[in-house]
């Protein structure tokens, strides 16, 4: 039964730990292109931090994976908002 449970640890540890990385990938390329349109890194960063908390991981990812007009309707306001809030 030990086993079972510590394989099952492990299982969801790696599972997380790939999720991680994707969405590690997914902040570098946000970042990345929010910087070369002008904006501090720092800037990009909290951004990328305040629409991560609004819309969680798995839903950033799945935008990411999405065309830009396949976005929810608030998407631009809350990016908007976000960089207002970093940029102060």
């Amino acid at each position: 039964m030990k086993v079972r449970i510590l394989i099952a640890s492990l299982s969801v540890a790696l599972a997380l730990a790939a999720c991680q990385t994707k969405i590690d990938k997914a902040e570098e390329s946000f970042v990345d292109g929010c910087h070369a349109q002008g904006a501090e890194t720092s800037v990009c960063s909290c951004i990328f931090d305040q629409l991560k908390a609004h819309y969680g991981a798995e839903q950033l990812l799945e935008f990411n994976r999405r065309l830009a007009s396949d976005l929810p309707p608030d998407f631009v306001e809350t990016a908007f908002g976000a960089g207002v809030r970093c940029r102060s």
